[in-house]
Parts: structure tokens; C-alpha cells; sequence
């Protein structure tokens, strides 16, 4: 009878139809799951992301350098900081110190701040010593970005004879007498 084989057709096209939407279900919700496993988010990326410099890829699209690691950021009040050097005795009068090096020793200082305080420091630079103005610069090694051509940076302000500003150095560069970290107290 042709109304059975085709009831029964039917039957099988809904059963295969279920099957294949609960499989694509389960498939999405693992590949979700996965992606959120895999994603990182640091707090420079939600906190202060307009201070990642962003680039053209070749097709046009604007994408944002890469942070690479991050610190949470420091608790603490303008006023309540010291800007500390991270060179030994005898070391300021040499090259300087290599990025990691300096970086390590920001860690050992208690002085590792990130974007995330460099965006609190500067929206607050009338509390940075007037006596600082054109002679050192900044350092914020808690964050690391990396550039469109792959290299790690960290972020710097300097003096520019009006305000501090924000800018980006690889890490490999040598660190000299005049940088200086910045020290919760």
C-alpha cells in the first residue's frame, strides 16, 4: 500500500531530520563551550582598550595588537605611588639592563603595573612629581602586546613638554638609567 510506505518515509525523514538537528545542536553548544574555554580575556582588553594601538591588515579591516599577558590592575590612590628604578648599584652608568631583565625585577619591586594602571596614571599625570618632567620615562612592563609583525611590546609614557603620553617599545630594547617603574605604596 502506498499510503503505508509513505507514512512510514515520512517517518524516517522526520527521525533523520531530528537526528541531524540534535547532532548540530550538541556540536554548537561543544564548539561554544570550547571557544570560551579557549578565549583569554585580560583586563586591558575590557579595561583599557582604547590605549591598544590598533593597524590595516592588507585587506582593510582594523584589528588591535594582541595582548599577550596582563596583570590585574593595582589598587591604589594617585598620590599613593613612587616611581622606583630598576637598575642595580652601578648599572645606571652602563647600556642598560635587557627588557626581561627589567622586567623581572619590576616583579621582584612590586612594581609590574600594567595598561590598565597606565590609563589610571595618566587620566591623573597632575599627581606625577612636576621634578620627573623630560628627565626619565614611565615603564608599565605588566602588559605585554604583541605588534602585527609579531613582536612583544610594553607600553611607556614620557614627558612630550605639555602632558605624559602613552607609547609602545619592544621588550627586547635595553631599558637605561632613565626609565622608571611605578611602585603602590
Amino acid at each position: 500500500d502506498k499510503s503505508v510506505f509513505g507514512a512510514y518515509y515520512v517517518n524516517i525523514q522526520r527521525r533523520m531530520k531530528m537526528r541531524i538537528l540534535t547532532g548540530f545542536l550538541m556540536a554548537m553548544s561543544l564548539l561554544a563551550a570550547s571557544c570560551a574555554e579557549a578565549e583569554t580575556s585580560f583586563p586591558s582588553e575590557n579595561l583599557a582598550a582604547d590605549l591598544i594601538p590598533q593597524y590595516r591588515n592588507e585587506d582593510g579591516s582594523v584589528c588591535r595588537w594582541e595582548v599577550i599577558d596582563d596583570v590585574d590592575p593595582a589598587q591604589f590612590e594617585g598620590k599613593d605611588i613612587e616611581f622606583i628604578s630598576y637598575l642595580n648599584n652601578g648599572e645606571e652608568f652602563g647600556w642598560g639592563i635587557a627588557g626581561e631583565v627589567m622586567r623581572e625585577r619590576a616583579i621582584q619591586l612590586h612594581a609590574n603595573l600594567g595598561l590598565v594602571d597606565a590609563k589610571y596614571i595618566l587620566e591623573h599625570q597632575d599627581e606625577i612629581p612636576a621634578d620627573l618632567q623630560g628627565k626619565v620615562y614611565i615603564i608599565f612592563p605588566g602588559t605585554l602586546l604583541s605588534d602585527f609583525d609579531g613582536n612583544t611590546n610594553v607600553a611607556y609614557s614620557t614627558w612630550d613638554g605639555q602632558y605624559w603620553r602613552l607609547y609602545f617599545t619592544w621588550l627586547s630594547d635595553i631599558w637605561n638609567g632613565n626609565g622608571r617603574l611605578v611602585r603602590p605604596n
